[in-house]
Parts: structure tokens; sequence; C-alpha cells
């Protein structure tokens, strides 16, 4: 009863903060269901429940919307095969707040399992677009991450033109690891294929393909590539030694999120790959 209690006082404190929890729950569609429902009910509130808390920041100086939504949420990471396994999320009405918000995200003890790996990710929309997006890796719970988490959000794209897509346009490699690519260096290629779930493209020397696995918005969201194939030409050493390097780099991306007119690629926190629409 401890724990319902501890329980309660964090939900009423959400509420009156505005913060919404949203985690799985027991459903009836009978009246023959009664006795079970109450049993579940009170099985529930012997459950152990626990939180994750944190903020998230928008550094951008500007109004966000009255309507604009926060949501927050804890994922399953551990298959890197597979999308994110919602765990518990939590979503907050902004009313035009703007800067540092704090969060509390309760969940079941029951749903976490110690060898698998999970993770804090953080949106804001307004009207069913994205504004903006976490991007970084966010690891909480298990495997010596701490029940706790604070990030920046960062902003997708031209706000007035969200359509621009991370799917299904030709991207052009701007710059690898923090180095500018140079004419020499010829047209480095990507496409991302949303209905098929592959990608495909012209390296330094040979064209490439692969499958990827990826959750989130065209705007926004969590993306790994599987095993890439490629032709087998042969080039400067230089350049295959660039293909090597690109190829490595693609393959440790586990993040998307377009910015502007640029797609970034990223590795935990870090940019390892820009590219620009056409060219």
């Amino acid at each position: 009863m401890k724990n319902t209690s501890l329980l309660t006082k964090a939900l009423i404190s959400l509420t009156m903060a505005g913060l919404l929890i949203q985690a799985p729950a027991q459903t009836t569609t009978s009246s023959s269901q009664t006795t079970k429902t109450k049993q579940t009910a009170k099985s529930d509130s012997a459950e152990s429940f626990s939180s994750v808390k944190g903020s998230v920041m928008v550094r951008e100086r500007m109004a966000l919307p009255e309507d604009a939504v926060l949501s927050v949420w804890i994922e399953d990471v551990s298959k890197a095969d597979a999308p994110a396994e919602l765990i518990s999320k939590a979503t907050m009405l902004l009313k035009g707040r703007q800067g540092t918000f704090n969060f509390v995200i309760p969940y079941r003890v029951k749903d976490i399992s110690k060898s698998n790996s999970y993770s804090v990710r953080a949106t804001i929309e307004h009207n069913g677009k994205l504004m903006f997006t976490s991007t970084s890796s966010n690891p909480v719970i298990t495997k010596g991450s701490k029940k706790s988490a604070s990030f920046t959000l960062e902003r997708v794209g031209d706000h007035s033109n969200v359509a621009l897509s991370a799917f299904g346009n030709e991207w052009t490699l701007k710059e690898m690891n923090g180095k500018a690519l140079g004419e020499k260096d010829g047209k480095v290629s990507l496409t991302l294929n949303e209905g098929d779930k592959n990608c495909n493209g012209r390296s330094f020397v040979n064209g490439y393909g692969g499958s990827i696995v990826f959750s989130g918005s065209g705007q926004a969201g969590s993306i790994k590539m599987g095993s890439i194939m490629s032709t087998k030409m042969a080039g400067s050493s230089e350049s295959m030694k660039h293909e090597t390097e690109y190829f490595s780099t693609l393959n440790k991306v586990d993040s998307f999120v377009i910015h502007g007119s640029e797609l970034h690629l990223k590795s935990g926190s870090k940019v390892v790959l820009k590219f620009v629409t056409g060219k």
C-alpha cells in the first residue's frame, strides 16, 4: 500500500503540473468480468512502482504555441533489429511556456528486465506536426544507468515548412565525422526508403545498399542500418580509405533529424554524417 500511496501522490502532483500519465491499463468488456476486474484491481494495488525523473530543455528563444504538447516516454531499446517498445509515457500541455521542462514518468517495476536496455525520448508537437525532438541516447534504469535523464531537444527543420522528410529523397554527403567533403571526393549519396525499409546510394567508389530499422517521423527518430552490401570496384587508396570510413560510420548511426534543409545522422549525441538535398 505504501507504493500505491506514493504513486497516487506523484499522479496528483503531475496532474497539477499539467503532466498526464499514459500507462497500460486493464479494461472490461462485460458485466460477467466484474469479479475478475476487482481481483485484478486488488492485485494492481499491491504492485511495485518506481519512476524516472529529469528535464528537457529547448534552447531556442521562442514562444511555443499555447496548445503545443510535450511527450516524454521510457522505451525498451534492447532489440537492435526491431522498433523500441513503449514502457510508459507522459504528456504535458505547454501553455506557451518555454525553456526547461521537468518530468516524472512512473513505471511498473515488473515491466523492467535487468538484462534489457532502456532509454528516454521526448518530442514537442503542435497540431500533430513535430517541432522539437530528442536525438541523443538517454539510457536509464538498468546496466549502471540512473533513474534520471536531462537532455536538450532539437528543432526540426524550418517549422514553417515541416514537409521535408528523411525518406524518399536523395541526399548528398556534405560532411563526415566533422570533415567537409571536397569536389575531388565526388558525389556520395544516400536514399532512405520508408516503405521498403532499406537504403541505397553511391559511396566514394562503389554503389551500396542495406536494410534499415527505424521509428519516429520523417523529420526525426531512431534508425539502425543493417548489413551494408556494395559492389566490388577498386579505386584509389584514398578513395577506398574514405569509403571504409563511410560504411563504418553508417553502421554506428542510431538516430536522425532534419535540420533546416539538411539530414543529420547521429551516433549518440554527436552528428557524424551531414547530408544536403540533391546536388
